[in-house]
């Protein structure tokens, strides 16, 4: 199905649509083979901006409950594998949350104030 935005035409991929006609994602026009996950800020949402997002919220959630609740009780014996293991999903839920910012950034163009 192509979709007419402006004097850009593009075709947009209905085939894995989440609810609603949402596209999963669009492609570039002719010539470029590249698959448009994210659109820019006013142009709306696509479904795989939506799934990736929610995956990394999830993940960070995860990453500090596992954190908080399992780690300190799977290597109770040995101290050494429960640092590990803590700094381990520290990170991952770090990082995670650094994908989560950058995107904010880049989507709305608004940055965080830390106000410490």
């Amino acid at each position: 199905m192509h979709v007419r935005h402006g004097h850009h035409s593009r075709r947009v991929n209905f085939s894995a649509c989440i609810n609603r006609r949402i596209p999963l994602s669009i492609e570039r026009p002719p010539g470029a083979a590249q698959v448009v996950l994210f659109m820019q800020s006013g142009q709306g949402q696509l479904g795989a901006e939506g799934f990736i997002m929610g995956s990394l919220y999830c993940t960070v959630g995860l990453c500090v409950a596992l954190l908080t609740q399992a780690a300190p009780k799977v290597f109770s014996g040995d101290r050494s594998y429960q640092r590990y293991a803590a700094y381990f999903l520290l990170a991952a839920a770090l990082y995670a949350y650094s994908k989560i910012r950058e995107i904010y950034t880049w989507k709305t163009g608004h940055s965080p104030r830390w106000y410490l």
